[in-house]
């Protein structure tokens, strides 16, 4: 069976079981949730995809993957300097 769901609705779905709706938008997805088979059966997905996920072993990384400038040979660059807005800039000092 193919799903057609919008993303707007995965993203009240995700939204919904993070507890970030507001009361009115709570109510209405509850309203379609038992009227539309389709979307309590992706709930139900995203429901056990997030338990199989949470329930994952944590693993840290070996080392710390983070680059530095020196590391990928990024070189500072000084300031770069206009002589000609500086001599316009002078002569009508003047």
């Amino acid at each position: 069976m193919v799903m057609r769901i919008s993303e707007r609705d995965l993203e009240v779905l995700s939204n919904y079981l993070d507890g970030q709706l507001t009361t009115g938008e709570r109510a209405r997805l509850e309203a379609r949730l038992q009227t539309e088979l389709e979307l309590r059966t992706v709930l139900e997905q995203i429901r056990q995809t997030r338990a199989a996920v949470r329930n994952l072993p944590f693993l840290r990384a070996p080392r710390n993957y983070t680059l530095t400038p020196k590391m990928v040979g990024v070189r500072r660059q000084s300031p770069r300097i206009y002589p000609g807005f500086f001599s316009i800039c002078s002569s009508s000092n003047r």
